[in-house]
């Protein structure tokens, strides 16, 4: 054959460590596909297989390791009995048959299996693995029941070299370094000896490479995107009194391009706290039991379920206040630090490189005053001017003026605003129009970007325009008039903009002998018709969809290339089920420029009628009714997931289901609604227009208003472009307003899942100030270590320190060594705790020269009187001057004494 004749031919060549190179490093919607995938395996794990080995344990069941794999694997192929959702069940599989091993019998390797012993209490080992989208993640712990002080010391040398591991793994080290970081941990412990071969390997569409195995000798390189199974384990640890033993803790990871990896299934806690449990101390597991915290709740993966097993015997430290452990937050401060020093570090290349500050630029979309013109030659005036009166031409859009009794025209692109004023018995109309210091730039800056430009900035300029009138009426007319054109005129001028702005698309290629996906009875938003004729079918052809409606005959093209973010959401508390597709370039529906379209299916009337309940508690025809409602739902919730699938696996296209569980109110406008995270952006689809924001454009985010005494927040969010001049279309940042203070904790987690840094303060800050003082210096700004400013305990010692220079005239604060450790100033938490109390009495003392005497608290204090007659004496001493610059500063409301005091340390 072909391939007989090719051999013959060529060269014989070994293509498996180049596949593998090509399997091995992941593109960004492949990473996501592996994020989900562990979201299942660790969420299966938490909120099934920890749950129900709890329950074996406190009820002392019998149960061999092999049905208990069988039960686990059960919950991988039907995620709803792990209470995972968004995840239907038959598109998750099992990467290998979860393995549940106990009582001496251990085995590390991956092709390990569960045998038909029963589960003994002592050490415990439990692995599974999820395979959703054909990628496969990989999760393992070890549960110590009762364990001795030995087993716990071994396994925290374990999850120090667990740490270790996950920290050498960095972009360009090789693979052997990861393997020796671990082992050089354990080798303090004398457990060297005790590890297996290797520690994992890559995974993704293969739960296992062999040519990226984590071993002593694979000296290839980590690169950004490659996901690995990091499973360190030792076994036949002999100091148990009983059996043998084996440690193991497994994770799927994922190497950044810059800085510590990330933990795909970090919802699983690792911890001694975590996986240890008591069952011989209940008196004093009692009295320590604290509520338990689920941290797949917060992150929206599973539902809220409150079981009541007050039974539980396990043991967690757990943060009262904030509601995680003690673990997890520490863990994510650390996570933090560590995006703060790379996204500087990035910033900083960046800048070395150069980039375009955008300051005063002229685009190419911009257009000259020299482009409108009024009139051609005076024969083109309209018939209709009268002498000494203002005529508004609407068909010219011009303005026809008199100045000293000659009419002159302005094309309405010149006007500024006008407005009207009453005097007495006359009427005043006042025009304003644009000049070249309104329209163009200031101190390096556009001011009005919208407007069009002068091309002759050093020509003399007409600002304004005054008229009288005894006549009201004409005035009022004309008023109205000019505001009309303004408007008609900047809305084309939008438009315009708009339209310039839209990329022309390829064709749609057409499937035609073949059955497609098709939805039948969507709706669409933008609406192409109004009311019932807003419906027709959404086809999937080769490249991308199409909207047809025969009532509004018409139809729209979306391609599959131009879709940047594609949602499925469905009708669960809403009365719609839709799909949303976020575009790249915005394109037209009808008259309107979008870069958002939606379809989506009714369940129910949306109109709710006043009055409209129950008649009775048990009414047979209502009961039906919404039995047909649930019915209804249902239907368009699978009709509407089936199409989604059919699209997938016809195309490259992915969509994002919004996470219901980790909701939060907000107002990013102007009214509250609904917002929902999803695996790459913030969004609320129901309203429209709908919200839509990104995380991958984000650059920082800092959360605004964060006080006790307050019941809502602001979080706001920075974009990666704010080094740029803003425009309409691209804003710097945005915010999202009133979000209640029970959200806080929940979307910190969230976005620190999502490798966004984000910020802590009191007050909201004016961004567009902030973002156009940073552009100025974006040099300086970044030296001074960029956006840490915005700290709370950075930004409070910083205030305090300006405060005392410019109130008192004292020279900046410059601690010492023997200051910086018990002062407020100390960047470490007990250093801030212990010396609060000690500034508070240095603060009541007096601790400078000039406030000493003021604020001895051994002298009796003088009444006001005298006070008042010494300080005129001094004044007079010091001459007229100095007495009216004491005069000012008691007419500002208090004079200076009290300032020195709050500002001074």
């Amino acid at each position: 054959g072909v391939f007989e004749a090719c051999a013959e031919v060529g060269e014989k060549v070994n293509v498996a460590e180049a596949v593998g190179y090509c399997l091995a490093v992941k593109d960004d919607v492949e990473v996501g596909r592996m994020k989900r995938s562990s979201l299942i395996s660790a969420g299966v794990f938490q909120k099934y297989l920890v749950r129900q080995l709890e329950e074996i344990l406190d009820k002392e069941k019998k149960i061999t390791h092999e049905k208990f794999s069988d039960m686990v694997d059960g919950a991988i192929l039907d995620p709803t009995k792990a209470k995972i959702k968004g995840v239907k069940p038959g598109t998750v599989f099992s990467s290998y048959p979860p393995i549940i091993q106990s009582g001496g019998k251990y085995d590390l390797r991956p092709t390990a299996a569960s045998d038909d012993s029963i589960l003994h209490p002592g050490v415990i080992l439990a692995s599974l693995g999820a395979r959703n989208n054909f990628y496969c993640s990989n999760i393992g712990r070890t549960f110590l029941i009762d364990p001795t002080e030995k087993q716990a010391r071994n396994y925290e040398a374990l999850h120090a070299a667990h740490e270790a591991a996950l920290n050498a793994m960095l972009p360009g080290k090789p693979i052997s370094e990861v393997y020796d970081a671990a082992v050089a941990v354990l080798k303090k412990v004398a457990l060297h000896d005790k590890v297996t071969k290797n520690f994992g390997s890559s995974i993704g569409l293969e739960f296992r490479d062999s040519a990226w195995l984590i071993s002593p000798k694979n000296t290839k390189p980590l690169e950004p995107g490659m996901v690995f199974n990091l499973a360190i384990g030792v076994q036949d640890l002999d100091d148990d009194p009983n059996n043998k033993y084996a440690l193991l803790i497994a994770d799927t990871v994922a190497v950044n391009p810059s800085g510590p990896p990330d933990v795909l299934t970090s919802m699983m806690k690792k911890g001694l706290k975590v996986i240890s449990y008591k069952l011989n101390d209940e008196e004093d597991n009692e009295a320590e039991e604290a509520e338990e915290v689920d941290p797949l709740k917060d992150e929206g993966i599973v539902e809220n379920d409150d079981d009541g097993d007050g039974g539980r015997r396990r043991r967690k430290a757990v943060n009262t206040e904030t509601g995680e452990t003690a673990e997890a937050k520490e863990a994510r401060d650390k996570h933090q630090r560590a995006l703060a020093e790379r996204k500087l570090k990035e910033a900083r290349d960046r800048l070395d490189k150069g980039i375009d500050q955008g300051h005063g630029a002229k685009s190419s979309e911009e257009k000259s005053m020299n482009e409108y013109l009024a009139y051609k030659d005076p024969s083109q005036y309209p018939n209709l001017i009268k002498p000494r009166q203002i005529f508004v031409d609407m068909d010219a859009e011009t303005i026809i003026v008199p100045l000293n009794g000659i009419p002159v025209p302005f094309h309405i692109s010149m006007i500024k605003s006008a407005s009207k004023s009453e005097e007495g018995r006359h009427t005043y109309l006042r025009i304003n129009f644009h000049t070249a210091v309104s329209t163009n730039t200031i101190g390096g800056r556009t001011v009005n970007a919208k407007t069009p430009l002068f091309t002759d900035k050093k020509a003399e300029f007409l600002k304004e325009l005054n008229y009288r009138s005894a006549n009201s009426v004409n005035l009022s007319e004309t008023l109205r008039k000019i505001n009309d054109l303004c408007k008609r005129f900047k809305t084309r001028q939008a438009v315009q903009r708009e339209e310039e702005k839209m990329v022309e698309q390829d064709e749609l290629v057409l499937i035609r002998n073949q059955k497609i996906p098709t939805l039948a009875d969507v709706s669409m938003r933008p609406p192409l018709a109004t009311g019932k004729k807003n419906t027709g079918f959404l086809e999937t052809h080769k490249n991308g969809f199409r909207y047809r409606n025969s009532r509004a005959h018409g139809h729209i093209d979306l391609l599959f290339s131009n879709i940047q973010n594609a949602f499925y959401q469905e009708a669960e508390k809403e009365v719609i089920v839709l799909l949303h597709f976020h575009l790249k370039n915005p394109i037209k529906v009808k008259s309107k420029v979008t870069r958002d379209v939606q379809f989506y299916t009714e369940v129910v009337d949306s109109v709710v009628k006043l009055g409209d309940q129950r008649a009775r508690a048990y009414d047979r025809d209502e009961l039906e009714e919404e039995q047909r409602e649930r019915e209804m739902r249902n239907h368009l919730n699978k009709r509407y997931f089936r199409f989604t699938k059919a699209v997938e696996e016809l195309s490259n296209l992915e969509f994002d289901i919004p996470y219901r569980g980790l909701g939060f109110t907000g107002a990013p406008r102007s009214a509250n609604v609904f917002l929902m995270p999803t695996m790459s952006c913030i969004v609320d689809l129901i309203d429209w227009p709908p919200f839509v924001l990104n995380l991958e454009d984000v650059e920082i985010a800092h959360f605004e208003r964060v006080q006790f005494q307050l019941r809502n927040f602001d979080l706001v969010f920075v974009f990666k472009w704010f080094e740029k001049t803003p425009t309409k279309e691209k804003p710097e940042w945005t915010r999202i307003s009133s979000i209640p203070m029970q959200d806080l904790d929940g979307l910190k987690k969230f976005l620190d899942e999502q490798q966004i840094k984000y910020y802590e303060g009191t007050a909201n800050l004016n961004w567009p100030v902030t973002l156009r003082t940073i552009r100025d210096d974006l040099e300086s700004f970044y030296a001074d270590s960029g956006w840490d400013f915005l700290d709370l305990h950075t930004k409070v010692a910083g205030e305090e320190s300006e405060g005392s220079s410019i109130e008192s005239g004292d020279q900046g604060f410059e601690p010492d060594a023997s200051e910086d450790e018990g002062s407020d100033f100390s960047s470490s938490d007990s250093g801030s705790e212990a010396g609060s109390d000690s500034d508070i009495v240095d603060e009541l003392e007096g601790d400078s020269a000039e406030g000493e005497a003021e604020l001895e608290s051994d002298e009796e204090g003088e009444d006001w009187d005298e006070l008042e007659k010494k300080a005129k004496r001094s004044d007079r001493e010091k001459g007229p001057d100095s007495e009216e610059e004491r005069e000012r500063e008691r007419s500002k409301g208090g004079g200076g004494g009290a300032g020195k005091k709050r500002g001074r340390r």
